[in-house]
Formats: C-alpha cells, sequence, structure tokens
C-alpha cells in the first residue's frame, strides 16, 4: 500500500481505508504491506491515527512455515487464583530460548480476547470477572459482567509458528492435556 500519495485528512482516510478494505474482502489476509514507511515516520498525525484505529490491537505476525514447520512445545505455565478475584498465569520454564512470546487466550462468557506478551514477560493477571460497554435492560442501562470460563495459553517461535494450547478451565480449576 502507497501512504505517500496523499497528504493531510485525505491521507489519513485513504490509508485507514486501504486496511479496512483489505481486512473486509480476504478476513483470514495475513495483513496490509506499506510498500514505503517515510510518509507514516514524517506524519505524527498518521502516527497517531493508526495506532489508535486499525492497529489499536496487538497482532501476531503470521507464520513463516517456508522458514521453519517445527511448532513448539506446549507451554508451561502454572495458574494461581488469587484472594482479590484474580488469576496469576506464570511461564514455568523461564530458560526457554526457543521461543519470542507467549499468548494468554481469555474466553469471558462467549467472548475471547487475549494478551500478547514478550518470554521476558514472565507472568500476568487477569481478573475472573470483567465489566464490559453497557446492556439496555428496558428503560435501564446497566453494565454487563462478564465471567472468565477458559484460558488458552500458547507459545510463538520467532517463525511465528504456534504451539498447541495449554487450556485452563476455570470452573474446576483444572488444566487440559
Amino acid at each position: 500500500m502507497s501512504i505517500g500519495r496523499f497528504e493531510g485528512d485525505q491521507q489519513l482516510d485513504e490509508v485507514v481505508n486501504e486496511i479496512m478494505i483489505t481486512r473486509g474482502i480476504t478476513p483470514e489476509a495475513p495483513g496490509a504491506v506499506h510498500w514505503s514507511i517515510a510518509p507514516l515516520v514524517e506524519s505524527d498525525t498518521l502516527q497517531h491515527v493508526l495506532k489508535n484505529q486499525p492497529y489499536a490491537k496487538n497482532a501476531l505476525v503470521p507464520a513463516m512455515r517456508h522458514l521453519s514447520t517445527k511448532i513448539p512445545t506446549k507451554p508451561l505455565i502454572e495458574f494461581t487464583e488469587l484472594d482479590d478475584g484474580s488469576i496469576n498465569i506464570a511461564l514455568q520454564d523461564k530458560n526457554k530460548t526457543d521461543i519470542s512470546a507467549w499468548v494468554v487466550y481469555s474466553k469471558y462468557d462467549d467472548n475471547w480476547s487475549n494478551n500478547i506478551l514478550s518470554r521476558t514477560n514472565l507472568n500476568t493477571i487477569i481478573p475472573l470477572t470483567r465489566t464490559v460497554s453497557y446492556t439496555d435492560l428496558g428503560d435501564i442501562e446497566a453494565p454487563k459482567v462478564e465471567v472468565l470460563n477458559e484460558i488458552q495459553v500458547t507459545y510463538i517461535d520467532r517463525f511465528g509458528n504456534e504451539s498447541e494450547p495449554l487450556i485452563y478451565t476455570c470452573f474446576n480449576s483444572e488444566i487440559i492435556e
């Protein structure tokens, strides 16, 4: 994608629209490629718009199976339920050098979210419940509370290959192999 053809608001609209069209046409597409990064480096406004709109969420680099097909081993993780109503998720194989990141997938009610962590980040804490956008209950609006049902943790290697998930069910505090 060429992001230097336009300037000002026209540039912002064009770049965001091209990214969103690419995602809409091929939802499984690995992403958009920026032909030249110079306009991005030179425009604080463009950086801000991209960071807060189409690139607001972290994403994994697509797997480069042409470079390596070796899948990382399943993670070795310790789950600890804390007194404050959260779960500490800690890496147990701290010297694992063949991974570049690990991903914590959280299922609240029927909604999945993820947190991509560097291999140097040895733990993360997630709440057992979360409050999401308001739900209309007739004339009354109230926050909706979602309950954590399941956690899946995977490793990502430097080629983007993802391991099989280690699955933790929250109802019975059980790890599923």
